[in-house]
């Protein structure tokens, strides 16, 4: 399960990464907010929570 948020819209929830990206691809960033981003909601020991933040991949994740 991953959820993902845009600008001004509350997060949604998605059962693939695939659909979440899509679901952020494109959308505009803002200085100084972290939208859109993406986060896996069941992760296993290890792995990231967030996957994009600020419409940006974490380190670690290469690119978008």
């Amino acid at each position: 399960m991953f959820e993902a948020a845009i600008l001004g819209a509350y997060p949604a929830q998605f059962e693939t990464e695939a659909e979440a990206m899509k679901y952020i691809e494109g959308q505009q960033t803002c200085p100084n907010e972290v939208r859109p981003w993406v986060r896996n909601m069941k992760r296993a020991t290890g792995e990231k929570e967030f996957l994009v933040i600020g419409g940006g991949p974490t380190p670690g994740r290469g690119a978008a």
